[in-house]
């Protein structure tokens, strides 16, 4: 029961994290100036799904996670449900030692934003510019990796059946302390006197 109940709650909790997602860049991926890059990605059912995305522009985008900067622009595809890739050639004014990451915003939902994990792309002079993303609300708290994702399911359905085991040691602690039958409700004084009552009759 608590077999099925675990595998139970990790589907539903990778089903939650569900959405379209990158397949490349993935964390460890890296690109090179000048030389194409491929951004490929899957459709899942969970929103958004990429079917669901409409046209959406692509970036690629720089910097801390709370404060992202817009490092080159890579323009977009017209429905990331039926083409589910893009290449670009990453410009060689890209900043060196920076962690990339890719940034998929569909044009009738600013909050529907989807990001990849952060990657690495070498070989870039630092001469160029980053641009501020403007503030739609939409954040990169889904910027992690797939091992990460992973992990945090696994601690979670972890946590479930502890929680579950020590419920069904409590439940089985209870039960013990319980007497098991009516007899051991008598103290042993109680009962030699019942055993010896007949030999003391026939005495008297």
């Amino acid at each position: 029961m608590i077999c099925t109940l675990s595998i139970f709650v990790l589907a539903i909790t990778r089903l939650a994290n569900a959405s379209l997602s990158p397949t490349f860049p993935v964390s460890g991926s890296v690109c090179q100036v000048g030389a194409d890059c491929q951004i490929k990605w899957i459709d899942t059912p969970a929103s958004p799904t990429a079917a669901s995305m409409g046209e959406t522009s692509i970036d690629l985008v720089s910097g801390d996670p709370s404060n992202l900067q817009i490092a080159q622009d890579l323009g977009g595809v017209s429905n990331p449900g039926v083409a589910m890739a893009l290449t670009f050639k990453p410009d060689v004014t890209l900043a060196a030692n920076t962690k990339y990451a890719i940034r998929f915003v569909p044009k009738n939902n600013a909050q529907g934003v989807v990001f990849s994990t952060f990657f690495t792309i070498t070989g870039g002079n630092g001469t160029g510019k980053t641009t501020p993303i403007p503030s739609t609300g939409a954040t990169a708290g889904n910027m992690t990796s797939a091992n990460h994702s992973a992990s945090t399911n696994m601690s979670s359905t972890n946590g479930s059946m502890a929680n579950m085991n020590m419920t069904a040691s409590k439940i089985n602690t209870t039960d013990s302390s319980k007497p098991t039958s009516s007899a051991s409700r008598f103290s042993p004084q109680a009962v030699l006197l019942v055993l010896a009552a007949p030999i003391i009759a026939m005495l008297l």
